[in-house]
């Protein structure tokens, strides 16, 4: 069974939602674009040598400090790969990531385990909840300046998708609407 989109998924209040619907298409057809064309031309040729030196060098360091090769986290978003800013009703600016890893699950769980390291090692308190038998995983860190309110990231992993944000009640939100059966999402919102 396909996967359902994104925006059958977020929740009314959306006021940013940037889509890529397939990764691994869209990684095919940019060389073939205009902007895929002028990057081959030979004329680029020593700016394009500048660029691909440049990554090179980025990626080995990344890949250092993650204990895996940045490259293996580039290629994670396998499907649809899709950030929005949502502002549900009285409630906070919240924003969402939902990226299908499709068989990349162990790569993920690294990278996980290395945001989880950065995260706690920041002050975080992490805890777990299971919402509709999903654990989803949760970050409180000291919001700066203040004693008492908290940011907050979360995440879960369900089928072959990871799912983050910063609002647990959104994450809670998607979750409840994953079968793609309710009408009270972004797709049937009026623009």
């Amino acid at each position: 069974q396909d996967a359902v989109a994104s925006d059958r998924l977020l929740p009314p209040g959306v006021l940013l939602h940037i889509r890529i619907s397939d990764v691994e298409d869209l990684k095919e057809r940019l060389p073939k674009t205009a902007f895929g064309k002028v990057y081959q031309d030979d004329s680029m040729a020593k700016l394009r040598a500048k660029i691909e030196e440049g990554y090179e060098k980025a990626s080995e360091e990344a890949g250092k400090g993650l204990g895996f090769p940045l490259k293996d986290l580039l290629e994670l978003p396998t499907g649809e790969f899709s950030i929005s800013m949502i502002q549900p009703s009285g409630r906070p600016l919240a924003g969402v990531v939902i990226m299908d890893i499709g068989d990349q699950k162990d790569t993920l769980e690294k990278a996980l385990a290395k945001l989880d390291e950065a995260i706690k090692g920041n002050g975080a308190e992490k805890k777990t909840e299971t919402v509709d038998d999903v654990e989803v995983t949760i970050y409180e860190m000291p919001k700066a300046g203040s004693d008492s309110e908290k940011n907050t990231f979360c995440y879960f992993t369900h089928d072959t998708r990871f799912v983050g944000g910063s609002d647990m009640s959104v994450l809670q939100d998607i979750l409840s609407r994953w079968k793609g059966d309710s009408d009270d999402v972004l797709a049937e919102q009026e623009v």
